[in-house]
């Protein structure tokens, strides 16, 4: 029944159906420069009697894809009329090089026939196929990009500065043209530069976000110095451009691994989800460049001392590991270096809290009271010497008021130097006897929750604590709940606590 439907319907047509009667189109589809329009749509579609029934009547019968000469064939083409269109579906080009139906011309097909030359160009890059994979290898192709091995060092093995003030000290090239490219930070290996197709493009070489007593001492390409040259680079051959493109393509086409050579290629290339590739032009991978196949651009910096305040101190001392996450000391960003360390400067007397910060990742959760999660933390009492190998202590529980300082405190009498963060130390008792309850636990409330247990002796140890208000709820078999809020500041808190038997 559906075979008769359609042969009746595309009789109506004016096309037959019966077997080994199909035609065949073949041509060339190149784009505007004359080079070959790659991996884009082309269709055969009836031609209407009437160009004003040509959005409700064109019917699609045969489709293909260019290949990498911009070659392609229609095959087991109905005998009939049709308009051959090469790009996008809402926007097509139709043969012979146009985007109006009207001047269109009509291709003629025979039982059995073989049309060929059937060739035209398609200039605008916005009408080129909707196969993403296609888009992927059009994208590499007019825009070139290469990978530039970039390393940054210090003189005398100084420390490499990664965060200043609340800034990413990055390298920059800088177009002759005025046009900034992506950066690097100064701890990465490598940058990707957009290069203009057909010539040579310069840039300029640039650092952002130093110390003020870091200055930039030599910039060199080869043996090219850039503090008074420029980078010049050439864009890949053809032929080496095309050959990534299509390694690449074919590579995610198969779901396979990326071919050996290919760098810069980051997995979000083609984000496959539910749905089809998502496209990421700016993620396109690095060929080599033509005349830079493996030059580094070399950066060395110079450290001057660090000039003596006459207001505030210098406090230096260690992260915990695991990254190089954002310092403030109440509430000041300061300088953290790619070894862990950091550095204060200015700091005024009282005393301070050192936080290090988890910036938030809405993707993964949400900021907690719009800030960032601090992850640990340190106390330092400030008076007018500079004050070296201040620690950090990791974060177990933040006060359910939270919110970062921003002043120093009182320092209270204590001397100069780091303390450690206050903690809870209690003891739970009978209430009668004023023997110790054994066992139990202690749930802590703050922004979250966390329990602790009572040792045999009665008593529980909490440390770490940030300073703010907690909510003790104190439980053991047989006894009554124990309730109690505590107010952490500078000092432990020592806590007696008597218990009803039930």
């Amino acid at each position: 029944m559906i075979a008769l439907f359609l042969t009746l319907l595309l009789a109506a047509q004016g096309i037959p159906t019966l077997p080994g009667t199909g035609g065949k189109i073949t041509g060339t589809v190149k784009m505007a420069d004359g080079t070959p329009a790659m991996h884009i749509r082309v269709a055969a579609s009836t031609r209407p009697d009437t160009l004003a029934d040509a959005a409700s009547e064109t019917a699609l019968v045969s489709l293909a894809q260019t290949d990498e000469n911009g070659h392609y064939e229609l095959e087991n083409v109905p005998q009939g009329r049709y308009f051959i269109t090469a790009g996008r579906v809402a926007t097509p080009t139709y043969f012979p090089g146009t985007v109006s139906i009207a001047r269109a011309s009509t291709v003629l097909v025979t039982a059995g026939m073989t049309v060929s030359g059937i060739d035209f160009e398609i200039g605008d890059p916005s009408t080129l196929s909707d196969d993403p994979y296609a888009q992927i290898y059009r994208s590499y192709i007019a825009n070139p990009r290469v990978s530039i091995p970039v390393n940054v060092t210090v003189e005398s093995g100084g420390k490499l500065p990664v965060r200043v003030d609340g800034k990413i000290p990055v390298v920059r090239l800088i177009g002759t043209t005025g046009i900034a490219q992506p950066e690097m930070k100064l701890d990465g290996d490598s940058m990707t530069v957009a290069l203009t197709p057909g010539g040579v493009n310069e840039f300029r070489v640039a650092t952002e976000n130093l110390p003020d007593n870091y200055t930039v001492k030599s910039v060199t390409f080869g043996t090219t110095d850039l503090k008074t040259d420029t980078l010049k680079l050439s864009p890949p051959p053809a032929g080496v451009t095309a050959a990534y493109a299509t390694a690449v393509v074919a590579a995610y086409q198969a779901n396979t691994s990326i071919p050996t050579g290919l760098t810069g290629l980051a997995a979000s290339l083609i984000q496959v989800s539910l749905g089809p590739p998502t496209i990421v032009p700016s993620l396109i991978p690095s060929a080599p460049a033509a005349n830079t196949p493996a030059v580094t651009i070399s950066i060395t910096l110079a450290v001057a001392p660090v000039n003596k305040t006459s207001s505030g101190v210098r406090i230096t001392g260690q992260n915990l590991a695991n990254g190089v996450r954002p310092l403030y000391i109440s509430g000041k960003p300061g300088i953290l270096y790619s070894d862990g360390t950091f550095e204060f400067r200015g700091v005024p007397p009282g005393r301070h809290i050192i936080v290090s910060l988890e910036e938030p990742q809405a993707a993964r959760f949400p900021p907690i009271l719009n800030i960032s999660l601090v992850v640990a933390a340190g106390v330092v009492v400030v008076g007018d010497q500079d004050i070296d190998k201040a620690t950090l202590e990791e974060i177990k529980m933040l006060p359910p008021d939270f919110e970062l300082p921003k002043n120093p405190a009182p320092a209270n009498g204590k001397p100069p130097g780091p303390i450690p963060l206050a903690a809870i130390r209690g003891r739970i008792v009978d209430d009668s006897s004023k023997e110790p309850i054994a066992g139990g636990t202690v749930t802590v409330s703050g922004l979250n929750r966390s329990m602790f247990r009572i040792g045999a002796d009665g008593r529980f140890e909490i440390t770490g604590l940030f300073p703010g208000n907690y909510k003790l709820e104190i439980g053991n078999f047989g006894y009554s709940t124990v309730r109690e809020t505590v107010d952490v500041e500078g000092d432990d808190v020592v806590l007696e606590l008597n218990s009803t038997k039930l």
